[in-house]
C-alpha cells in the first residue's frame, strides 16, 4: 500500500495537520501523487522551518530516503534553497540529512553547486551563517579541491567570491588545513586574482 498524499498538501499543512493525518506505515516511502516526487521533498517545501523541520525529521524516523534527488537536486540543494530560513531549526537538519545519505558533494543546477555553497543567503548575518557551515565542515569526506563539469572547485569559486562571500573561503581554508589538502606551491599568475595586496606582498 502507498501513501496517496498531495505533496501541495504536505507543502502547506501546519504541523497539527501533518500529526493528524500521519500515517508512518505508508508516507515516509510515498510519493507526490501530483508532482511524483518523494513525500520529503514536499516536507522540505513547506515555508515554516519549524514544520517542515517537523515533517522531516518524522520520515526519517520512520524510514524515508535521504538520498533521494529532484531533478538531479540533492534534499540539502533543496532545504538551503528554501526562505525563510532559520539558523537554528535547518542546521540539525542537515546534519541529519548528511548522516542519513543525503550527497553532500553532490553538484547540481545550472550553476553547478555544491550543497555548501547554497549556504549563503543575504538575509542572514555571518553569525547566523555559522551554524549551516558547521554542519557542512564538521563532516569528513567534503570535497573541495575537485572541478565542477565547468572546471571550478569549491575552492576556486570561494576564492573567486570572496569580497562579498569571505566567510566560505575561511572554512574552505581552515578544512583543506585541518586535513592535510591545503594547496602548496601555486603561482602567483593565478593566486593573485583572489589574494589582497598584503598577502602578495608577504
Amino acid at each position: 500500500m502507498t501513501a496517496d498524499v498531495s505533496g501541495y498538501w504536505l507543502g502547506d499543512a501546519t504541523a497539527e495537520e501533518f500529526l493528524d493525518a500521519y500515517d508512518p506505515e505508508t508516507w515516509p516511502s510515498g510519493v507526490d501523487r501530483v508532482r511524483r516526487k518523494p513525500l520529503l521533498w514536499s516536507a522540505i517545501d513547506n515555508p515554516d522551518p519549524a514544520t517542515r523541520s517537523l515533517i522531516a525529521h518524522r520520515l526519517l524516523d520512520d524510514g524515508a530516503d535521504a538520498a533521494a534527488l529532484s531533478h538531479g537536486y540533492t534534499l540539502l540543494h533543496g532545504l538551503l534553497g528554501r526562505h525563510p530560513r532559520d539558523p537554528e531549526i535547518d542546521p540539525p537538519l542537515v546534519r541529519r540529512l548528511i548522516a542519513a545519505g543525503a550527497d553532500m558533494n553532490r553538484v547540481a543546477g545550472r550553476r553547478m553547486d555544491r550543497p555548501v555553497e547554497v549556504v549563503d543567503h543575504p538575509k542572514l548575518s555571518p553569525e547566523q551563517h555559522e551554524p549551516y557551515y558547521q554542519a557542512f565542515f564538521e563532516r569528513p569526506g567534503l570535497v573541495l579541491l575537485d572541478p565542477n563539469p565547468a572546471g571550478l572547485s569549491v575552492l576556486d569559486r570561494s576564492r573567486n567570491r570572496r569580497t562579498y562571500r569571505p566567510q566560505l573561503l575561511e572554512h574552505v581554508m581552515a578544512y583543506l588545513d585541518r586535513t592535510g589538502q591545503t594547496p602548496v606551491g601555486e603561482p602567483l599568475t593565478q593566486t593573485a586574482r583572489w589574494q589582497t595586496l598584503d598577502e602578495i606582498l608577504a
